[in-house]
């Protein structure tokens, strides 16, 4: 008799931080209807969320990574969709890479958008008017593209509705993130994008520095489509070499090409002619006139 599940089996590493968080959460809780009782800010928060103006006035750099465990009091819902988000995709990555390196990985992710958060209102000095940020977005964002990097071609309900493929979700949510990072301190409607962007990107450099170190299992797919400097590299090469192909044949038959390009001058004018075709003019004269040249100094011997 086949058994049905929804979705993946929980994993030993995925287990354990969605417990901390729900933990933390609770704890969130009932301190913060403590300190209503007595009139006072909720301390845990206070201390714990990563507030860039506290962090330069005060020094609390641990904010930078303690922040993603604590969770809106305000909305259940952000709780309960990053830890959905940790156990659909987080569950496989930890069954292929192991529990050690799923939880340095996940840590890794959360901490370093977690310093994107803080630089990027210092770097604009826009410091005093950041609004403190907690949640594991950062880190969840950053298992997404891991997750993205592995199963490219897997199907999610966006939603719960549209089916779409992982890699053009993760490749939209990242632009989404990164036009919003753009704008003042990357905050828009609640949504911390620069903490989703920066996410992203410490995940992909995490994985791309153990490829180019080769002391960690990935599937071949990472080098081929996910290494975008690779790739420009590549397609540069290629239109190196096709630019240069080119100008070989065109050279190959100049009477063609320089009464091609006169024809189009004659109809539509000097004007209309594009760089290549006013690059390759130039060029044709200059052989034309050293080969006159040439022609001039062997006649000279000739006499």
């Amino acid at each position: 008799m086949s058994q049905v599940r929804f979705g993946p089996q929980i994993t030993p590493a995925v287990k354990g931080l969605i417990i901390i968080n729900v933990v933390i959460y609770i704890v969130q809780f009932i301190s913060s209807l403590v300190m209503q009782d007595y009139g006072a800010s909720n301390q845990i928060q206070d201390i714990f969320s990563l507030d860039p103006k506290i962090i330069v006035n005060k020094f609390y750099f641990w904010q930078i990574f303690t922040y993603q465990f604590l969770h809106s009091q305000r909305d259940i819902m952000h709780i309960l969709f990053n830890m959905f988000a940790l156990w659909m995709f987080g569950s496989e990555l930890e069954e292929k890479w192991g529990k050690k390196f799923f939880t340095r990985y996940y840590l890794v992710c959360g901490t370093g958008a977690g310093v994107f958060i803080f630089l990027i209102p210092v770097l604009l000095g826009q410091v005093e008017f950041a609004l403190p940020t907690i949640g594991a977005s950062g880190a969840v964002y950053g298992i997404l593209l891991a997750y993205a990097v592995y199963w490219p071609d897997r199907y999610l309900l966006f939603m719960f509705i549209i089916p779409v493929k992982v890699k053009y979700f993760v490749l939209v949510m990242g632009l989404v993130s990164f036009y919003f990072t753009l704008q003042t301190t990357g905050t828009a409607g609640g949504i911390s994008h620069v903490g989703h962007f920066g996410g992203l990107l410490t995940g992909y450099f995490y994985l791309f520095y153990l490829v180019k170190k080769k002391n960690h299992p990935h599937p071949h797919s990472f080098t081929d489509k996910w290494n975008f400097i690779k790739r420009y590299k590549t397609a540069k090469k290629r239109r190196e070499w096709q630019k240069k192909e080119q100008e070989k044949y065109d050279m190959m038959h100049m009477e063609e090409k320089i009464d091609a390009i006169l024809d189009k001058i004659s109809r539509h004018g000097i004007k209309s002619l594009s760089a290549y075709e006013k690059k390759f003019l130039r060029k044709a004269s200059d052989n034309m006139n050293e080969s006159k040249k040439k022609t001039g100094e062997n006649n000279a011997q000739l006499h």
